[in-house]
């Protein structure tokens, strides 16, 4: 969705990879690691948790607004915990 709204073709995206792996990764049947996700996030100019908080709404057809709720109140609940335990 990136790629495509940013007008870039696999090819232009797959410098370093394969268009076949882009292909498989961009339809679920591939898992890119965290460092080719980085990659993918610099090269389209997006943050790596957009594309992940994306892939999340679309693999449970839900709106990425409430994904990204879901993201925000985790970490807010994880950040006050930690600021507990060091006060």
């Amino acid at each position: 969705m990136f790629r495509l709204s940013r007008g870039l073709s696999q090819e232009d995206l797959a410098d370093t990879t394969s268009r076949t792996y882009l292909s498989d990764v961009e339809r679920g049947r591939k898992a890119p690691t965290v460092e080719k996700l980085h990659y993918y996030a610099a090269r389209l100019d997006v943050q790596t948790a957009s594309i992940i908080a994306l892939a999340e709404s679309m693999s449970n057809a839900s709106d990425v607004r409430v994904v990204l709720a879901q993201i925000s109140s985790e970490l807010d609940s994880v950040l006050s915990r930690a600021n507990d335990a060091t006060e």
